[in-house]
């Protein structure tokens, strides 16, 4: 961004003299101070820009909204509040959900500011930026609680504070004044849903519940809300990817994903001459590596597997959204489908509960292009930035302004 230029005020102007103690008369001193031509000409240039200074400071206050982001007629805002309209917050941002959950608010013409505790391993282009008093170790784990001292001026400065990843940051603040909205998606709520329910409980006023699996475990005043996906960087490429059909399956956890079941039935298949080409990795890579090496597919095979430990899971997560939005075509698990159904509309990617519904879809499904495009449709109807944003509206924030 270029550096404007002013221009140095005229000699005249520099005779004036005005009692108040201000930046210009103290420049004036030093300019009267000096015969030197040179510092004399920057005193000129200073002063100018001083004034400038002053008249933008004017302008500034004089039309100053608090708390008003940017306009948008499809959500009328009560401009007189608190400065920021929502401060996200969390320890350890999961898949990067919480950034996303950040662009929405934006997207809402919300003025909304994110900080968080430390830097994804899977190295995402565009964090949310760091904040010291979130960065040092949970105490405890379920829910991710943090010593967050030195944060009390910036809740007591917003309006709504949206606490991401069950994070739970310990402030000397009265949060049961505050507008909280508590935030779950993931292990640590599944596994631990009364050891969190008991915390939020006492002073949350919206809960987001991020997977159906989550829901109905007892925390307050609960909302479905699944992960966005950013649907307009991540593009789609429906071309088919080689001789054979190109099979993916790319796990975070091996395990979690039921990887071992997954690679199982590609391996019959391909004995048995199916024309299908596995590329599928258990390697953990940063995550642009990951959208190019899932671009390569025409099939990615997210999760087949019903449980986490002896937690119901069976329910697809972030791979699932990121696959659709590349145009791949996506098999994965879900137990919640007619729950889904009846909430969003009809489901995207090809549902597989068990090795034996797999090999079944994968001999059965013929026109991939057309689940291609598909899931391509799905995610941008339910569940990019604009269609999640307008939910979030609609079932949290509306609520609130």
């Amino acid at each position: 961004m270029p550096i404007r230029k002013h221009e140095p005020l005229s000699e005249e102007e520099m005779n004036w003299i005005s009692p108040q103690n201000t930046i210009c008369e103290t420049i004036r001193g030093i300019y009267y101070s000096t015969q030197d031509p040179g510092i004399r000409l920057k005193c000129r240039e200073a002063t100018a820009m001083a004034k400038a200074m002053t008249k933008k400071l004017t302008e500034y206050k004089r039309n100053w909204q608090s708390g008003f982001f940017d306009d948008n007629d499809n959500y009328p805002i009560n401009k007189n509040r608190k400065p920021i309209d929502v401060l996200f917050l969390c320890w350890d941002d999961n898949a990067n959900t919480g950034y996303r959950f950040w662009m929405c608010a934006k997207y809402l013409g919300l003025n909304a500011v994110m900080f968080k505790g430390k830097q994804h391993d899977f190295g995402y282009p565009a964090q949310a930026p760091l904040h010291p008093s979130l960065s040092s170790l949970p105490i405890c784990a379920a829910p991710v609680t943090v010593m967050a001292p030195g944060l009390e001026s910036l809740i007591n400065n917003s309006h709504v504070i949206h606490m991401i990843a069950s994070t739970y940051p310990m402030a000397a603040v009265n949060w049961a004044k505050k507008n909280v909205v508590v935030q779950h998606g993931g292990t640590v709520y599944r596994q631990n849903p009364g050891a969190c329910n008991s915390l939020f409980n006492q002073f949350a006023k919206k809960t987001v519940i991020q997977c159906p699996d989550l829901m109905g475990l007892g925390a307050v005043n609960e909302k479905w809300i699944y992960y966005p996906v950013d649907t307009v960087n991540i593009k789609p490429d429906f071309r088919k990817k080689g001789e054979k059909i190109i099979v993916g399956h790319f796990p975070s956890n091996p395990i979690v994903k039921g990887t071992a079941e997954i690679e199982m039935v590609i391996r019959r298949l391909i004995t048995e001459g199916f024309p299908v080409e596995y590329v599928g990795s258990t390697k953990r890579v940063l995550w642009l590596e990951n959208l190019q090496r899932m671009a390569q597919c025409d099939i990615i095979i997210e999760g087949c597997n019903a449980y986490q430990g002896d937690k119901v899971y069976g329910e697809w997560g972030n791979t699932a959204l990121e696959a659709s939005a590349l145009g791949c075509a996506v098999i994965t698990h879900c137990l919640s489908k007619d729950k889904y159904e009846k909430e969003f509309g009809e489901l995207g990617p090809i549902i597989a509960n068990n090795p034996g519904e797999l090999k079944s879809v994968l001999l059965k499904t013929h026109d991939w292009t057309f689940q291609k495009k598909r899931c391509r449709k799905w995610v941008i109807n339910n569940h990019s930035i604009p269609a999640t944003a307008n939910r979030l509206w609609d079932l949290v924030y509306k609520d609130f302004f």
